[in-house]
């Protein structure tokens, strides 16, 4: 059964889902951004179409089955109508919902509405698919699709001031956390470069335990789905770095890092996991602190690597984000 078809107006531009779980304890549309919302996937314009376009913006669209009745939609984009801005518009909103709950989500079209309310003939399909983080949290909620709108403004904040270590932490993990890198290799690179740019392990002694300790004493406060501490965070950091991320980074092959492990494959995802949920928590909880603190500490790259451990954890739940799911490599 369908749910009644958005209204859309001249100038909408959409992007549509095969998949995007929502838990639907609200109504939509629910501003997502400045100028992102989530909204009903707009049947009425689909059904416009000719069977073979609507079936290129949504695949399968036409055969039986369900279909996903959740979509982005910028409203009345007239003002900047350019097809590059929306969809960077799109998936930065999309960075943003994987920063607050990594949900899984598949993303196929792009159009938008041209002035006699059809579908224009600008259009495209990208066909990505963000990630699976083994993630207990399977579905969206308005909390956090709201939360969304607050973390918009510090993210903004942050590029205004050019506080490049942490907005390259965050291009990172918008590129791996969206499916835009295909490949698992690159994407754990991708993991790890987020991390040292957050964390700048560079300085005198073992750069793989430096980093290991200040990931795990920021880490230790934030909510988790199990029992972790940092202890566990620590030995895991180290024992990726050296066995994943340095080896594969000098074109070597990277070996098991737990003691009991079989699969190579299993353990691979399990790190690829570990790494996605540490980059999104530290870039969650800096967006928590008071930002007052986090400029003067990164205006002193020392007081930035040996301070960052001081800063508040989250706030009373002020960004509505999924608690951290980490998997112990025993």
């Amino acid at each position: 059964m369908r749910i009644g078809d958005t209204r859309f107006s001249p100038g909408d531009a959409f992007l549509l889902f095969d998949e995007l779980p929502f838990d639907w304890e609200a109504e939509l549309p629910i501003v997502l951004s400045d100028k992102v919302e989530l909204s009903e996937t707009p049947f009425e314009l689909l059904d416009s179409l000719e069977e073979g376009q609507a079936g290129f913006l949504l695949p399968g669209y036409h055969l039986p089955g369900g279909v996903n009745h959740c979509c982005l939609r910028i409203p009345r984009m007239r003002e900047w109508r350019t097809f590059g801005l929306a969809r960077d518009a799109f998936f930065e909103s999309l960075t943003l919902l994987r920063l607050v709950s990594p949900v899984p989500y598949r993303v196929e079209g792009q159009f938008s509405v041209d002035d006699d309310c059809r579908v224009s003939g600008t259009f495209a399909l990208y066909h990505v698919t963000a990630p699976s983080v083994s993630h207990p949290a399977l579905r969206l909620s308005s909390c956090q699709v709201a939360a969304c709108l607050r973390l918009q403004p510090i993210v903004n904040h942050w590029r205004e001031l050019s506080l490049a270590r942490i907005t390259t932490a965050l291009t990172y993990f918008g590129q791996v956390s969206n499916g835009l890198v295909w490949s698992r290799q690159m994407a754990t690179m991708g993991l790890f470069a987020a991390l040292e740019a957050l964390f700048d392990p560079e300085g005198n002694g073992d750069k793989a335990d430096l980093l290991a300790r200040r990931v795990a004493s920021y880490l230790e406060d934030v909510p988790t789905t199990c029992q972790v501490d940092a202890s566990a965070l620590h030995r895991f950091t180290t024992k990726a770095y050296r066995q994943v991320r340095s080896k594969e980074i000098h074109g070597g092959v990277a070996s098991l890092i737990g003691e009991a492990s079989t699969d190579p494959a299993a353990e691979r995802a399990v790190v690829f996991c570990n790494l996605h949920e540490m980059v999104r928590l530290s870039l969650i909880k800096t967006a928590a602190c008071p930002q007052d603190e986090i400029l003067a500490t990164y205006r002193s790259k020392a007081a930035f690597r040996d301070r960052i451990q001081e800063h508040c954890g989250l706030r009373g739940g002020k960004l509505s984000a999924a608690p951290m799911h980490f998997v112990s490599l025993t």
